[in-house]
């Protein structure tokens, strides 16, 4: 028989909060970080901005990408906490009947 898993909806919380909260820092400190290099290229000639921005813009959408995709899974993850606590008040009512 395997390893018995339990999940407590307040640490799946907690979890979720610090997850939300990182997040945001990161993309608050990305976004900083990316005004910053945008004024430095825009420092640049024409044709050199074109090529750098076309090595660089990839990176930080994905990089951008990571930190949404960081939100949603933290989203999904209170959500998931929210469901298991109905589901575990529902079968605790059903045994009160």
């Amino acid at each position: 028989m395997g390893e018995k898993m339990m999940f407590s909806a307040d640490g799946m919380r907690s979890v979720a909060s610090q997850m939300l909260t990182d997040a945001h820092t990161a993309i608050h400190d990305h976004d900083s970080a990316w005004r910053q290099l945008d004024n430095h290229l825009q420092s640049y000639p024409d044709i050199l901005q074109g090529l750098l921005r076309s090595i660089i813009e990839p990176h930080q959408q994905h990089m951008r990408a990571t930190y949404d995709w960081q939100i949603a899974f933290a989203n999904a993850l209170k959500s998931s906490a929210d469901q298991l606590e109905l589901a575990d008040q529902e079968v605790a009512n059903e045994f009160r009947l």
